[in-house]
């Protein structure tokens, strides 16, 4: 009982350490993207064209896809870093899988942000609060979800009510989202303590989630041997 709490504990500590680094490499990713996209943008006004032409539409949603991708990977492998050493098992896919689940929830999130993104171009001008608010969730949770029922394709063989995974991870976007929004209109500033556990909460959630699947609902052989 003791070392199962111990090793629960140590689990956790590199399931959150992962996460922020994910979520430096998202920021810094993010920003590139953001970077490339502008410089795009620039130059279809320069030469005559709009926010709206097809290279500038283009570029968001490879911006979108790059970003995903990335995200994906670097959780991927920080994710499966962690499995490996707590569970002795491969999940062999977990990383290559968590790159497509993030690139096609980046790219659902472009899609669903088309209309306010071309606006925003067009008139330089950020939409009204409460359509911000419904749009914003989008790249939060989009990606989240995406990634998960990619990773529902290894984790099932592990355990049974992989499902459950899912729900965990809508649960965690939600969470973050919540929370962001919290600070954010409620004047709080995000102080050290605060503002980690904010970009924590989401691998809270999912941590917990997967000691509970392996703990409660673990098969009794694991896969390996038939990948």
């Amino acid at each position: 009982m003791i070392y199962q709490v111990m090793t629960g504990m140590r689990f956790m500590l590199l399931w959150l350490a992962g996460s922020l680094i994910t979520i430096g490499v998202a920021i810094l990713t993010a920003g590139l993207m953001l970077a490339l996209v502008s410089i795009v943008v620039s130059i279809s006004l320069l030469t005559g064209g709009t926010g709206t032409a097809p290279l500038v539409q283009a570029s968001v949603l490879l911006a979108f896809a790059v970003t995903g991708a990335v995200i994906g990977l670097s959780d991927g492998s920080l994710q499966q870093a962690v499995l490996r050493q707590k569970y002795q098992a491969q999940f062999r896919g977990w990383r290559w899988l968590s790159v497509i689940g993030g690139s096609a929830g980046m790219l659902l999130a472009a899609l669903a942000l088309n209309l306010p993104l071309t606006r925003m171009l067009v008139t330089l001008r950020l939409p009204a609060a409460p359509e911000l608010l419904f749009y914003g969730i989008m790249p939060v949770l989009l990606p989240m979800v995406g990634m998960s029922i990619a990773r529902w394709f290894v984790l099932r063989r592990y355990v049974v009510g992989a499902w459950t995974w899912v729900l965990a991870n809508i649960v965690a976007g939600l969470v973050l989202y919540s929370l962001i929004i919290s600070f954010a209109t409620g004047g709080l500033l995000l102080t050290l303590l605060p503002g980690l556990f904010v970009l924590v909460s989401p691998a809270i959630v999912t941590g917990f989630a997967l000691l509970w699947l392996f703990q409660f609902n673990a098969r009794s052989t694991f896969p390996d041997a038939f990948y």
